[in-house]
């Protein structure tokens, strides 16, 4: 059974570098714009800072209409790879192709039987030119993007194979991760809940999942 999936993961990697080229070839294509200077100055990079996370919270309530998720995620990027425009765009480019990978695995899961479904929803998303734009802008879409699917894997992992208290305990951050990642996070949220109560909401005396709290 492992034989297949090595030889599918071998055609998945050539198209994530093909997005990941798509993505760092427009690094330093544009100036650096309003938008990602607020990124900067929110999360207490370069001269603005260094801020505690107390801080950055702050800052971002007094300056933005984003939740401070990719601030946090940002300015401990920054500590470490520095505060130039192109380290704070190689953060959206990583976090847009892990996105891509984490999609893949929630598309094997979600149809196990048919290995083509997983195969076109990575070549959709890795050829989609409004998701590639925003590898290289610094903000927070594709960090948004990134905890969206990692909240729908973990919630299929639920109803579907692992009922853990460790599953659900990660379940349960991955949704505040999602709240705090974008503003409409909360839309994200919602479909997860919609979709459970449409279409897999059991009782404790049913035959399916049932989620602990």
């Amino acid at each position: 059974m492992s034989r297949p999936r090595n030889l599918q993961w071998l055609v998945v990697v050539p198209l994530l570098l093909y997005a990941a080229w798509l993505g760092a070839r427009s690094f330093n294509v544009d100036a650096i714009w309003l938008d990602e200077y607020y990124s900067i100055f929110e999360s207490g990079g370069a001269q603005y800072g260094p801020l505690s996370p107390l801080d950055i919270a702050l800052r971002v309530a007094g300056y933005a209409v984003w939740p401070p998720g990719y601030n946090f995620v940002l300015a401990g990027w920054g500590a470490w790879a520095g505060w130039t425009p192109f380290a704070g765009r190689v953060l959206s480019w990583l976090l847009g192709l892990l996105s891509i990978a984490v999609l893949y695995r929630l598309a094997r899961e979600l149809k196990p039987e048919n290995r083509q479904f997983a195969l076109f929803a990575v070549i959709f998303f890795s050829g989609s030119a409004f998701y590639l734009y925003y590898f290289h802008e610094l903000r927070g879409y594709t960090f948004h993007v990134l905890c969206g699917f990692i909240a729908t894997t973990l919630y299929w992992r639920l109803i579907r194979k692992t009922n853990s208290w460790a599953t659900q305990i990660c379940f349960t951050a991955a949704l505040t991760l999602l709240l705090y990642s974008h503003p409409v996070g909360q839309l994200w949220f919602a479909m997860l809940a919609g979709f459970h109560v449409l279409f897999e909401w059991r009782s404790h005396n049913g035959n399916g999942c049932c989620f602990y709290f």
